[in-house]
C-alpha cells in the first residue's frame, strides 16, 4: 500500500535534482558564452579575423605601420608574482599578449593565433653584450616539466631580424619603441647574443623570467622593486604610464574550448622552430583567429617588416614567431 506514495516521492526528487543541476548548468554556460562575446568585442574593432592557409583562422591587427612588430609598443614591468610582465600600449594588447601567440604569415604579415592560456609575455629573451633582445615564442614551444628554456639561435637573423634590442639600460623605458636598436646594429649585436629563456609553470600561473635582476639593476642604475599586481575585473585602460607603478591591475578571464592550431608550415622554415626540448610533458598549444592588414597584392607573399633605425636605414625582418601554450578557453572568432 505504501510503495506507491513512495513512487511518486522518489519521482518528486528526481524532477528537484534535475530542476537544480539545470539551475547550475544553465548560468554557468551562459557565463561562458558572455565571456566569448565579450573578448571577441575587445578585438573586433582593432582588427580582422582571416584565413590562413598555414595556420588557419588568424587575427591581424588594423593600422600598424609597415615596421611593426609584437612587443615592441609597450613596457616590460617586473612583479614577484609573473616576472617580467608586458604592458601594451596599444588597446586590444590584454587579449593578444598575454593568450595565444603571433607567428609571421607570408600572406598577411604578423598575426596572431588564439590560445586559452594566460601568460604574462610569451616571449624568448636573447642576451648580447649589454642588450636584452626579445621574439616572439614559437607556435609549437614544448615544455620540459614546469620549464620551458627557449629553442631559437639567437645570431640567427631569422631570430634577430624579427626581435626587439635595446641596451639594457633602457629596458625598464615606459615606452620600449623608443629605445628599439635598428639597422646593421643589430646584426652586429646579435652576433655574439645567447637565449636566456626561463619560463615557469605552476598550476595556471606562468612565470617570465631568464633576465638576470641584480645585472640589470646594475646597468639601469637603481633598484627594480617588484610592482604589486591587482585583479581586474574588465580590461584595463591602454598602456601603464610613463612613471613608476605602485601597482599593475591584470584582467585575466578565464577561456576554454579553442581549436588546436594548424601548424603546416613550410619545410624550409621548420627547422627554425625545432624545439631543443622535447619530452611527454610538453603542452599543445592552442590556436586564434587573427586579424588584419592588407594582403599583398595579386596574392603575393609580403615582405617580412623592417626594423627601423636612426639615419633612416633598416634591417629586414620577418621569419616566424608565436607565443602561447594551450590550455581552455573561449572560442573566439567566427
Amino acid at each position: 500500500m505504501h510503495h506507491r506514495p513512495e513512487g511518486r516521492h522518489a519521482v518528486r526528487w528526481a524532477v528537484l535534482v534535475a530542476l537544480v543541476a539545470l539551475c547550475i548548468l544553465v548560468p554557468a554556460d551562459r557565463a561562458a558564452a558572455q565571456t566569448s562575446v565579450y573578448l571577441e568585442a575587445g578585438l573586433a574593432p582593432h582588427g580582422t579575423w582571416v584565413e590562413d592557409p598555414r595556420y588557419g583562422r588568424v587575427w591581424r591587427p588594423n593600422q600598424t605601420p609597415p615596421d611593426w612588430r609584437p612587443y615592441a609598443y609597450g613596457r616590460w614591468v617586473y612583479t614577484s608574482a609573473y616576472g617580467w610582465v608586458w604592458v601594451s600600449d596599444e588597446p586590444w594588447g590584454w587579449v593578444a599578449y598575454h593568450y595565444g601567440y603571433w607567428v609571421w604569415s607570408s600572406h598577411h604579415g604578423w598575426v596572431w593565433i588564439a590560445g586559452e592560456v594566460w601568460g604574462p609575455a610569451w616571449v624568448e629573451w636573447c642576451y648580447a653584450d649589454g642588450y636584452i633582445g626579445w621574439t616572439p615564442m614559437p607556435p609549437d614551444a614544448y615544455w620540459q616539466g614546469a620549464y620551458y628554456h627557449g629553442s631559437f639561435d639567437c645570431a640567427s637573423p631569422r631570430t634577430y631580424s624579427r626581435a626587439v634590442f635595446v641596451a639594457e639600460a633602457s629596458f625598464t623605458a615606459p615606452r620600449i619603441s623608443v629605445h628599439m636598436v635598428g639597422g646593421a646594429q643589430v646584426a652586429a649585436i646579435a652576433h655574439g647574443a645567447v637565449n636566456i629563456t626561463k619560463h615557469t609553470r605552476a598550476g595556471d600561473t606562468v612565470v617570465n623570467g631568464g633576465i638576470d635582476l641584480r645585472r640589470l639593476q646594475a646597468a639601469v642604475g637603481q633598484p627594480i622593486r617588484p610592482v604589486r599586481v591587482v585583479n581586474a575585473t574588465s580590461p584595463v585602460a591602454t598602456g601603464a604610464g610613463s612613471g613608476p607603478l605602485k601597482e599593475l591591475r591584470i584582467f585575466r578571464p578565464a577561456i576554454s574550448g579553442l581549436r588546436a592550431p594548424k601548424l603546416d608550415m613550410d619545410p624550409s622554415l621548420k627547422t627554425d622552430l625545432e624545439p631543443r626540448l622535447k619530452g611527454p610533458d610538453s603542452l599543445a598549444p592552442v590556436p586564434m583567429e587573427t586579424g588584419t592588414l592588407s594582403a599583398s597584392p595579386a596574392g603575393r607573399p609580403l615582405e617580412a617588416p623592417a626594423l627601423p633605425f636612426p639615419g633612416g636605414r633598416s634591417i629586414g625582418g620577418g621569419g616566424l614567431g608565436g607565443g602561447a601554450l594551450g590550455g581552455g578557453g573561449i572560442r573566439l572568432g567566427r
